[in-house]
This record gives C-alpha cells, sequence and structure tokens, in this order.
C-alpha cells in the first residue's frame, strides 16, 4: 500500500477546517472583489462559450467540443449563464468558477497524503495553491479545467484506500468532471496506472480504469478533431530553442511577476536543484509519482499548446508539484543544507507571490476594461452591435455575438 500512516491529521477538528476553507475562501475574493461586484466574461468563456450557448440548445452546448477538446464545465457553466438576464450571465461563470477554483482546497483540507497531513502543511498548501496562480487562471471557467488538474494531481498522491465509500465517490466525481473538462487533466492517467501497479490496490485498480476509460474518450475526441482540423497548431511547429526556454520559463521560472528573460534564468537556477529534488524523491513511491505526475505535465503540455508556445496558465500545477515537494524538505529528515536551501526558496516564493498577490490583477489586461452591463446597454439599443469582454490591452478585442447570422 502507498502511504501506510496512521492518522496524525485526523484529530484536526472539523472547526478548524472549516475556518480554514473560509479563510481560503476570502483569500481568493479580496484578490480582487470587483470581479464579483462587476464579475466579466473572460477571452473564449464569453466569445466561444457563451456566444455558442447563447445561440444553441442545450443539447448542442453541452455536448459541443470547443478548441480542439471537449469541456463539461465550460459547456455547461455557459449554459446556465443564458438561463438569467444577459446583464447578470458572468456573475453565473463566474461562481462556478469559484467553486471549481475551491475543489483543491477542500481536497487539501480534508486530505489525508503525508504532503498535508498536519495543521500546518494543510495552512501552507492552501496558500501555496492560492496565491501561485497567474491572473488568467481567476475566476473564470475556461481556466476551471486547471484547477481541476490540480485537483486530479491530489487526488493521485490522496491514499484513497483509507476513505469511506462515501468519500470515494466525490472524489471519483472529481475525477471524471476533471477528465472532461480538458486534456490536461488526462495528461496523468499514466500515473494512476503507475500507482495502482505499484499499490496492488483493488481501489486503486478501479480509479486507474476509470480514468483510462475517461481519458481515451477525452483522448479520441482531441486525436479526432487534430485530423480534421487543418490549423489546429498542437503538436506541430516544434522549434528546440522555443521548447528549452519555454520549458524553463514556465515550469521553473517559479515567479510570477518577473520578466520572461528573468524566469528562464531562474529556471536554469532551479534545474539542478529540482532534478536532485525528484531524484531524492525518487526512493518513496509517492515521489515516483510527483517525478511521473511533473515530466508528463511538462512535456504534454508544451507539447499540446497551441503552436507549442508555452504559457504561464500551464506551469500552475508543475508549480504546485515543484513547491509540495520542496515544502516537504523541511519536514522529513533529510541534510540541513538541503532543508535550507528549500526554506529559502519556500520563504522567496511566498514573500513575492503574497506581495505581488494583489497587483498582478491590476495589470493593462484586468484594468479599464469593458463593463459587460454597460455593453450589453449598447447591444439593447443596437442589436449589430457586440459586446466587449476581458481580457484588454491587446491586440485582439475580445467580442461577443449575441444575433444569429441571416
Amino acid at each position: 500500500m502507498l502511504q501506510n500512516i496512521n492518522n496524525p491529521e485526523y484529530k484536526i477538528s472539523i472547526t478548524f477546517k472549516i475556518l480554514l476553507f473560509f479563510w481560503c475562501l476570502l483569500l481568493i475574493v479580496i484578490r480582487k472583489p470587483d470581479l464579483l461586484v462587476h464579475p466579466r466574461f473572460w477571452a473564449e468563456e464569453g466569445e466561444v462559450y457563451f456566444q455558442f450557448a447563447y445561440l444553441h440548445s442545450f443539447f448542442e452546448t453541452i455536448t459541443q467540443p470547443q478548441l480542439g477538446y471537449y469541456s463539461f464545465i465550460s459547456n455547461l457553466s455557459a449554459y446556465l449563464a443564458t438561463l438569467v438576464p444577459l446583464k447578470s450571465a458572468p456573475l453565473v461563470t463566474t461562481l462556478i468558477a469559484l467553486f471549481f477554483q475551491l475543489i483543491p482546497i477542500i481536497i487539501v483540507i480534508n486530505g489525508r497524503s503525508i504532503y498535508w497531513n498536519t495543521l500546518i502543511k494543510k495552512v501552507i498548501i492552501c496558500v501555496l495553491i492560492i496565491t501561485v496562480a497567474e491572473s488568467e487562471l481567476w475566476l473564470n471557467s475556461i481556466n476551471a479545467q486547471f484547477h481541476l488538474v490540480l485537483a486530479t494531481f491530489l487526488i493521485l498522491i490522496e491514499p484513497i484506500h483509507l476513505y469511506n465509500i462515501k468519500h470515494r465517490f466525490w472524489l471519483l466525481v472529481i475525477l471524471i468532471v476533471a477528465l472532461f473538462t480538458g486534456p490536461v487533466a488526462c495528461f496523468l492517467a499514466p500515473a494512476f496506472v503507475l500507482k495502482a501497479f505499484l499499490s496492488k490496490s483493488k481501489i486503486d485498480i478501479q480509479v486507474a480504469v476509470v480514468v483510462l476509460f475517461c481519458t481515451v474518450v477525452q483522448g479520441s475526441i482531441c486525436v479526432y478533431i487534430m485530423l480534421h482540423t487543418p490549423h489546429a497548431g498542437r503538436f506541430v511547429n516544434f522549434e528546440t530553442k522555443n521548447f528549452v526556454e519555454s520549458y524553463l520559463s514556465d515550469f521553473l521560472g517559479l515567479l510570477k511577476v518577473v520578466g520572461f528573460n528573468d524566469k528562464k534564468n531562474i529556471g536554469l537556477i532551479m534545474l539542478p536543484y529540482a532534478i536532485y529534488l525528484f531524484y531524492t524523491a525518487r526512493k518513496q513511491k509517492e515521489g515516483v509519482l510527483f517525478l511521473l505526475s511533473f515530466l508528463l505535465l511538462t512535456f504534454l503540455s508544451l507539447g499540446s499548446a497551441l503552436n507549442m508556445s508555452g504559457a504561464a496558465r500551464y506551469g500552475f500545477v508543475p508549480s504546485c508539484i515543484l513547491f509540495t515537494l520542496t515544502i516537504h524538505q523541511l519536514f522529513i529528515k533529510t541534510s540541513m543544507w538541503n532543508k535550507y536551501i528549500a526554506a529559502v526558496i519556500v520563504v522567496l516564493i511566498f514573500t513575492i507571490n503574497i506581495v505581488f498577490y494583489q497587483h498582478e490583477m491590476n495589470l493593462p489586461e484586468e484594468n479599464n476594461c469593458p463593463n459587460w452591463k454597460q455593453e450589453i446597454a449598447h447591444w439593447e439599443a443596437d442589436n449589430s452591435y457586440q459586446p466587449k469582454i476581458y481580457p484588454c490591452g491587446s491586440s485582439k478585442v475580445w467580442k461577443v455575438k449575441l444575433n444569429k447570422e441571416k
């Protein structure tokens, strides 16, 4: 069995868990409260998903693959947003996004993994999950998939065999939703197979079978679209220089507030430590899962990205994996110099990310963008008008077409 542990964390009171949950909820909200007061659609959330849902039936909306893959949550959120007055539509997708952004927090708070099985570990990991996320991952349904990818990884590390049937059921539901909300969660399928092989647990084998089934379905959809779309732009246009630079900056650059070249340099510094960290972690079965998950997510995410160009959102879960393993060094028996290095990295990352936690939400793409209610008022006065949405500050103007073509 993986994680043959007794329950050092089970004595944590339900009161503390509830308080920690609401504290995390408050941290998420205060990053930019205006997103709940004046909610917005973000990029394809409005221009692709909501626009399609507004102009099509429930069945057409819920079954339609978009952007090269199938996303259940994006489709469902968009459809539910059509059931309220237009001026309130973004509030629906924002609240749904908030719910799924809290899923990894809930897993950690109630989790039993040795990586978050004590009060202090839970607090640190929860703060990590919240503060490391980029602004484009914040409270929008199209990027809820990345929070669900993190949830998928957390479930992989959890000792599911210790839970009762009800708890296992809900973890399985989360897994299925994650796997049908984007292909990135499916990249972790080999890790679930490896876990089942190592543990020989009937429950882990059953989970692996479910994950494989969902991965085959999602993968079939993606392959079909790639074969029938001339310019899908995934797993093509490979350039070694761009690949290496994107890998270093997005997956090892760690600090989200520095420029690309600085992130690349930080990545070069972090690379030997990451290699050492994963090398030493290989001695534990969970460490092997950490390493495999990191490699699967980094290489496959970069390969499947549009035009194989990296993006900060792809580094969210790998960064959480690397940070979690680094934080773990502070709580295990290891050399003092390893503890010192881990402590320096943890303090640096948390200090920078907390100091700039709200600042990142005040960048050009998040400020002075169109107000949805005002845009809808403009559309109501002129139905040919296409309401503008977030983000702004770039050459592309994101819009939502609300009228069917004649």
